[in-house]
């Protein structure tokens, strides 16, 4: 299991070192721009990420017993392909 950690965070060390390359030649105002264009977009994926966690949890409270026993087997089947998949 804490070889499937270290290869994920070893993924997104490349990916941050890969923005950080994309990122190297700018100096100066041209930079904090960037990276205030970059800040503006992770916050927007916040708030929406936010909003369809929400609506997500409003729509598990209203859901009839059979649709959640549905939603749970396919959970469960999609972690069971996943953990198929990943080794």
């Amino acid at each position: 299991m804490l070889l499937g950690v270290a290869m994920g965070v070893e993924t997104l060390k490349n990916i941050a070192s890969t923005f950080m390359k994309a990122f190297s030649g700018f100096s100066g105002a041209s930079e904090i721009l960037a990276w205030i264009g970059v800040a503006i977009l992770l916050l927007l994926a916040a708030i929406y990420g936010a909003i369809a966690f929400w609506k997500g949890l409003r729509a598990i409270a209203y859901m009839k017993v059979r649709h959640f026993v549905f939603m749970l087997v396919g959970i469960a089947v999609s972690f069971i392909l996943i953990a198929a998949i990943l080794p």
